[in-house]
């Protein structure tokens, strides 16, 4: 707490500071986060990101505390004692995001499995409707446990997207007009809609990328599908 009228005008100031400080740090490292690649790097950059948020907030609260240097019920000691827990926990994420890599690694490994079943069930609306829509190529996927899966996410993501990939080919050749003369028509009425509609989504993705970018641009796809269906079938019932 200040205790003449300059100190309290020298914290203020300080205190300000900070604040700009730490809002500018944050708008810097939220704009390069979308672009970072690297796992490791994207935490250490979360971990920036949410101290210097904490120290922000910190700021602001010891700026209230000056106040109180003119209304005392600013410098409560239940506000003095809430920026001192602001300061720990900035500091100590600060001091976090410096650690070694080696001990990041196993965090990174940890929630690349947990985003993987998220994935995996986004996949599952896409081989649902290859394996109606192409039965014959298109297996159907089973749904693994949590655990089975997060023990091996990479074997059940592989097979899912073989399966897409089988039925997108099926879907490419039975969709082409040549197919067609002179023979029965495989899908009809909502089913032909739905098949066109899958080839639509999949016609974009290019298949010689990075197996996670792949995964990634598939499971875009399937999402764009759910949300497709959702609006379809909303426009149905209203």
């Amino acid at each position: 707490m200040p205790r003449s009228l300059p100190e309290a005008w020298f914290m203020f100031t300080t205190f300000i500071f900070g604040v700009i400080l730490c809002a500018f740090v944050d708008k810097i490292y939220l704009s390069y986060l979308p672009l970072e690649r690297s796992p490791i790097m994207r935490v250490r950059t979360i971990l920036i990101i949410v101290s210097t948020f904490f120290a922000c907030v910190y700021f602001l609260v010891k700026i209230v505390t000056v106040g109180g240097y003119y209304w005392p019920c600013f410098g409560s000691q239940a506000l003095i004692n809430y920026s001192m827990v602001l300061l720990v926990l900035s500091t100590t994420l600060h001091f976090s995001a410096l650690l070694s890599n080696q001990l990041y690694i196993p965090i990174v490994l940890i929630s690349r499995k947990i985003e993987g079943w998220s994935t995996f069930k986004d996949l599952k609306y896409l081989t649902d409707r290859m394996q109606q829509l192409c039965p014959e190529v298109a297996l159907p996927l089973p749904t693994p446990s949590v655990l089975s899966f997060l023990l091996n996410p990479e074997y059940y993501l592989y097979n899912a997207i073989i399966a897409i990939m089988d039925g997108k080919s099926m879907l490419d050749d039975l969709l082409l007009e040549e197919a067609f003369k002179g023979e029965p028509a495989l899908w009809e009425g909502d089913m032909l809609r739905e098949a066109l509609r899958v080839k639509r989504a999949l016609q974009s993705i290019n298949q010689s990328e990075d197996f996670w970018n792949i995964v990634k641009e598939y499971r875009q796809a399937s999402r764009r599908l759910i949300i497709g269906q959702y609006q379809y079938l909303s426009q149905e019932v209203s």
